[in-house]
């Protein structure tokens, strides 16, 4: 096998990583499966450094590349985007409960 075919096969395997990866941190965002986060962050970041690894040194990353990255990072702010609102809808229901607990703990 030549060398830039075996690049381009890597170069492929690499992307579907990244974007399996995203897809999961997605998914599990949406799920609100917070404890998950973390893991995949990190599964994401070495995703994305694997694919930029597949360069060569000097050369210009392949469209294909580019693309993945920059959807990657679109998914990532919408997920972000996610979880603030799941975070604000979480703090309305915390306050909401904490007023209703004092309502039925004061003593008349």
């Amino acid at each position: 096998m030549s060398r830039n075919v075996l690049r381009a096969i890597t170069a492929r395997q690499t992307i579907e990583r990244l974007e399996r990866t995203v897809a999961e941190l997605q998914a599990a965002a949406e799920a609100g499966e917070i404890d998950r986060l973390p893991a995949l962050d990190h599964e994401l970041r070495c995703a994305a450094m694997a694919v930029i690894g597949t360069v060569p040194a000097g050369e210009l990353p392949e469209e294909g590349q580019m693309d993945s990255l920059k959807e990657a990072l679109r998914i990532v702010g919408e997920t972000l985007d996610t979880l603030a609102l799941q975070q604000k809808a979480q703090k309305a229901r915390d306050h909401k409960a904490n007023r209703l607990r004092l309502a039925y703990s004061r003593k008349d």
